[in-house]
């Protein structure tokens, strides 16, 4: 009876926000993405008992590449410079590995398998030149998480994605990527 008072005296006098995440909440993500490469994404996900399912679209605009077309019999070698934008979606899980006592402070490791196109900006004149590529890749996610409302989070992350594209797998894979963005929880 001493103990129960005592519990019951100690939790009346302060405030409780714990309860940030609920299981079963879904959450509907806006980000930025920059670095290298410049874009944006949404994302829907829902909350589950050890962190968040994820799945998005996303844009980027891709690097500038160099495209030689092979000669012909009509025509020489040439070599073009040739912009791209991706565009692909995502799924995966992020994981709550820690946060404060509140839970207003999170941070989330995860990461996501991507599947999309890579479309290219062709210059005028350019024959042989693909207008696009199918990109497949994965990856890992470092998310910041803070809530400076109940059901709103502010997030920073960092996406190392690894994509490979068309048939050069020894080409460029690696995207880092840095973001930020904001969260709705939504019950």
């Amino acid at each position: 009876m001493a103990m129960s008072a005592l519990i019951l005296f100690c939790l009346s006098g302060s405030e409780s926000h714990a309860q940030r995440h609920i299981s079963g909440q879904h959450v509907v993500s806006v980000d930025a993405f920059a670095w290298k490469q410049y874009g944006g994404g949404i994302s829907w996900g829902k909350y589950g008992l050890y962190g968040r399912s994820l799945f998005g679209v996303s844009f980027l605009t891709g690097p500038s590449e160099s495209y030689t077309v092979p000669a012909t019999k009509t025509a020489e070698e040439a070599t073009y410079d040739v912009l791209s934008r991706d565009w692909f979606a995502s799924g995966g899980y992020l994981f709550r590995v820690v946060g404060n006592r509140s839970r207003s402070l999170n941070l989330l490791l995860g990461g996501t398998v991507d599947l999309g196109a890579r479309v290219h900006v062709v210059p005028e004149g350019s024959a042989g030149v693909p207008k696009a590529k199918f990109i497949y890749g994965v990856s890992p996610v470092i998310q910041m998480e803070y809530f400076p409302d109940t059901n709103i989070a502010l997030n920073l992350h960092f996406r190392p994605r690894f994509q490979l594209y068309g048939h050069k797998v020894f080409e460029r894979v690696f995207y880092p990527e840095f973001g930020i963005g904001c969260s709705f929880y939504i019950l």
